[in-house]
């Protein structure tokens, strides 16, 4: 097998090598929401490999990316016991669910921290995003409906909750899976993404 970035031989996708070369740029943003969002590459920097989402290989490559994201941003941050990890329309599409499989990293490197929460928004108005202007997000939101996996998920006691998604460009999916978490009494403690577009 060969590693997509240098192209030499190597037992993943991404060589380790690679891995560490690319560069985390990590950044925060809060939505007019109010929502603060945190993002660790900028997307021009590892845009062939997000994007591989739309292929079956792609599973491998978010799969590294997000744990070597977790990694960082553990080693850096302290979440509460058992926050709750909700990824925005994890049902599979085409081969999987490309949330799902970051939720599933940043789970596993939490140490039980961190609890999936699959299935929990889902889009009802699944429409693809990629390439589209703002106007058309602002026309066709994606219209979550609420599926809460546990009977009470809230961030009055010591749990939260934390969106995931693999990218935020203009911030409008992850406004609309807040208000629709707020809708139902759950505020979450924060998002996070894999990658801004703005960088």
């Amino acid at each position: 097998m060969q590693c997509l970035v240098c192209e030499n031989l190597s037992l993943r996708l991404i060589c380790q090598q690679c891995l560490d070369s690319l560069p985390l740029r990590p950044t925060s943003r809060v939505l007019e929401c109010g929502l603060s969002v945190h993002s660790f590459f900028g997307l021009s920097d590892v845009a062939p490999l997000i994007y591989s989402k739309y292929h079956i290989f792609g599973s491998r490559i978010l799969a590294r990316l997000a744990r070597h994201c977790a990694q960082y941003f553990f080693a850096k941050v302290s979440i509460p016991t058992h926050t709750i990890a909700i990824g925005l329309d994890d049902l599979p599409r085409k081969h999987y669910a490309h949330t799902a499989i970051i939720v599933r990293e940043f789970c596993k490197v939490s140490n039980a921290t961190l609890i999936p929460s699959y299935g929990t928004l889902i889009a009802t108005n699944p429409i693809s995003y990629a390439g589209k202007s703002l106007e058309f997000r602002q026309n066709n939101p994606r219209h979550f409906l609420y599926k809460p996996k546990f009977h009470k998920q809230n961030t009055t006691g010591d749990a939260g909750t934390i969106i995931f998604d693999d990218i935020i460009t203009s911030g409008s999916t992850l406004t609309q899976a807040y208000q629709c978490l707020c809708a139902h009494g759950v505020r979450p403690l924060f998002a996070i993404t894999l990658a801004d577009a703005r960088l």
